[in-house]
This record gives structure tokens, C-alpha cells and sequence, in this order.
């Protein structure tokens, strides 16, 4: 059975990451390409995913906002992904765990009047949930668009009607400041592990930012994972 590869695409938003989604063809070096998202990408996912980008969910916590991102992932993980691979496609998701590790961690977490162990308890169950939720089906390699806040923003504008700004995209820029911080540090823990997170620079066009993604992608596929060969 050939095995399936599984690449996540995370950024803030404004970052691209919808261009480049739109932009992939349907095979690639004659496998399937399964596009995907989190929050959502399952009829349930897609359920847990409105509560938390809800207006209600504004007064949530980073520990509530980290059980319902792993609820849902765990849906698309089962429902899509595992699947996918199975059958040796080529799995993309918007988002993955390192969004979750970015927005709770050092987002929202900065946000809340919390105790050194209880802080620490978060991280902790971070790393326990994505154990007991990703198992063996940890991303194979990351491609993280990073962009400022200021101009993540501006874009977001621009494309606005494709999907109404929510919560998060309504915090500060110091807010999204820390989710480059957090992704940049969750790169470096993916690397320890042996693999590999790819950091795209998303202040360039959209022309620029697709043919750069393209080429990394086309290298890992080859190069470094055989396929095609």
C-alpha cells in the first residue's frame, strides 16, 4: 500500500492560505490531493467550528477554545485525513495543531489572569491531546505564511464576502504578533522531531508567495519524500 503524505498550511489569516488552497490541482505526481480544513472539514467539525469563532466565544478561555479545536480535529483526523492517507492521497489542511498551539498558547493565553501552574497545566495537555488526537498522524511537514499583522489585516479586507471576520481577526495587533511568535516557536519544536516546517514569506504577491509554496512543495514531494520517483 503506498502511503499517503500529509502537509499542513497554517498563517494567520490574510496570509494567503485560501490562494494557495485554490491553486492546487486535484492529482499531483499521479495522487489524489485531498484539501482540508480545521476547525471543520466534517459535518460535526463544521458544527463545533461555529461556537468557536462565535461572537459568544469572545469571554472563552484558551483552555474551552483548546478542547473544541481538539473535538473537531479529532473528527477531521478519523473522518478525512486517516482515510485520505490510506488510500495514498496527498492530504493539505488549513490549519493544523500548530494553530491551536499559536492562538491558545500565546494568543489567548497572555490574555487571562492565570497561575504559573495553571498556565503550565495548558501547555502540558496541548502536548497530551495532540498525542491522544493526531497519534501517528502528525503532518509530515508545515508550511507556515508569515505576514504582518498590519498588512494580514489589510488583506482580509480586501477579500472580503469570503468569509466574515470573527473573533480573532477583531483582537489587536499585539494579539496576532504573538501568534507569529507562537508559530515560530512550534516550527522549532516540529524540527527537534525530525520534521519539517517550512517558513514562507507572505509579504510578497500573491503571484510570488504561490510559486515559492509551489516550489518548496514540489521539493519535499520529490526530494525529500520519493514521490514521483
Amino acid at each position: 500500500m503506498v502511503k499517503g503524505i500529509y502537509i499542513g498550511l497554517d498563517g494567520i489569516d490574510g496570509a494567503g492560505k485560501t490562494s494557495l488552497k485554490k491553486s492546487l490541482p486535484k492529482i499531483l505526481y499521479g495522487r489524489e490531493v485531498v484539501v482540508t480544513h480545521q476547525p471543520g472539514g466534517t459535518p460535526l467539525a463544521d458544527l463545533i467550528r461555529v461556537p468557536i469563532l462565535s461572537k459568544e466565544a469572545k469571554r472563552s478561555d484558551p483552555l474551552t477554545q483548546m478542547l473544541l479545536h481538539f473535538a473537531a480535529r479529532h473528527e477531521n483526523i478519523e473522518d478525512v485525513v486517516k482515510p485520505a492517507l490510506a488510500r495514498g492521497a496527498i492530504v493539505i489542511s488549513d490549519r493544523t495543531e500548530a494553530a491551536t498551539y499559536a492562538y491558545q498558547l500565546h494568543g489567548q493565553l497572555a490574555e487571562v489572569e492565570w497561575g504559573t501552574k495553571k498556565r503550565e497545566q495548558l501547555v502540558e495537555l496541548f502536548h497530551e491531546l495532540s498525542i491522544m488526537v493526531l497519534g501517528d498522524c502528525c503532518p509530515d511537514a508545515y508550511f507556515y505564511l508569515d505576514i504582518s499583522p498590519a498588512e494580514g489585516k489589510r488583506r482580509k479586507m480586501l477579500a472580503a464576502g469570503e468569509e466574515p471576520p470573527n473573533h480573532f481577526d477583531e483582537r489587536d495587533f499585539t494579539f496576532h504578533e504573538r501568534l507569529r511568535d507562537g508559530y515560530r516557536e512550534y516550527g522549532s519544536h516540529v524540527r527537534k522531531t525530525g520534521r519539517q516546517f517550512f517558513v514562507i514569506n507572505a509579504m510578497y504577491t500573491e503571484s510570488e508567495v504561490r510559486t515559492d509554496f509551489h516550489a518548496k512543495l514540489r521539493n519535499l514531494l520529490v526530494s525529500d519524500l520519493g514521490i514521483g520517483i
